[in-house]
């Protein structure tokens, strides 16, 4: 309680990824297939980058944000 704005800080911190690493098992399954360790790091790297693709193209589409390096006019 002596300081509880860093506290919360790193708090929050840690809930943000846990939220993340909950919705990648959700959305891609909450076991690894790979047996060997350097095919199972490579197929989690991969779920990260198709759980950030995922979030980019929801941002694009549901809320209407256009990212700077698509380098496309939008029509007025």
């Amino acid at each position: 309680m002596l300081n509880r704005e860093v506290f919360m800080e790193y708090y929050h911190k840690r809930n943000n990824g846990e939220s993340t690493n909950a919705m990648i098992k959700r959305k891609f399954g909450k076991t690894l297939k790979s047996k060997n360790e350097t095919d199972q790091m490579n197929e989690f790297l991969a779920k990260i980058i198709a759980y950030t693709l995922m979030a980019v193209i929801h941002e694009i589409y549901e809320n209407g944000i256009l990212p700077d390096y698509l380098h496309v006019k939008q029509s007025q």
